[in-house]
């Protein structure tokens, strides 16, 4: 099963700024990752770019806030690391 060796921390950001999260876990096989905005999968898009443990924010906004989920996980099970994005 995976296990963290990293996990991600909330944060507080000015508007405009940058997230920059990283996660990471280990384990056999070597784990897949995926991003969760409150529950609902995230995918790339126009300023969110996810790869592998990373997620990437630019020029954040108020609609980026939230609580947002790594998830990693392989075939012997997952693992969650939570924290939240607020928006000042």
């Amino acid at each position: 099963q995976p296990n963290w060796i990293q996990k991600i921390n909330d944060i507080h950001v000015a508007m405009e700024e940058n997230v920059f999260w990283e996660c990471k876990a280990n384990g056999r096989p070597k784990p897949t990752y995926r991003w969760l905005k409150n529950g609902e999968p995230l995918l790339t898009r126009d300023r969110i770019q996810i790869e592998q443990g990373t997620l990437n924010i630019t020029v954040v906004n108020l609609s980026d806030a939230g609580m947002y989920q790594c998830v990693a996980e392989n075939k012997h099970g997952v693992i969650f690391s939570s924290a939240e994005l607020s928006v000042i």
